[in-house]
């Protein structure tokens, strides 16, 4: 269903493992192989699998402080995340695409509420996560 909001409570982790394990389990044979996967899928949500849905709520958050209206949050989000990926994930320099994302990409934003965003999302702390293994490979992390 698109546009059905997710709440994620302290019972999510199990839940979630519990879906993937019945998933798996239709597809592999042995029962064994689908319970380390869905074990580590689930170590995997726990570490921060979902970081940007923190980098979206923290840009919420920002945009609802400095009054920003609903129908605006759009390029706001994506601003975000581009910062968020290019920097966390790409490591690339902060300064740079600070300046490229508020002169170039997005020039129309306000440029203090952007960095008011740079500056939360500066604070997300980047988990390494362990991706899961195919047949016959050991899993790498």
């Amino acid at each position: 269903m698109a546009g059905r909001k997710r709440n994620f409570t302290a019972a999510s982790p199990g839940a979630y493992r519990g879906k993937l394990y019945r998933t798996l389990r239709g597809v592999y044979i042995d029962p064994e192989i689908a319970k380390q996967q869905a074990e580590l899928h689930g170590r995997n949500w726990d570490a921060g699998f979902m970081e940007y849905k923190n980098v979206r709520d923290v840009t919420r958050v920002v945009l609802v402080e400095n009054g920003i209206p609903p129908y605006l949050y759009a390029p706001y989000m994506a601003a975000a995340q581009r910062y968020y990926k290019d920097t966390k994930e790409q490591g690339r320099n902060k300064d740079g695409v600070r300046d490229y994302l508020m002169n170039t990409a997005f020039p129309d934003l306000d440029g203090n509420v952007l960095t008011q965003i740079f500056d939360r999302i500066d604070g997300i702390e980047v988990v390494e996560v362990q991706k899961p293994a195919r047949r016959g490979q050991p899993s790498t992390g």
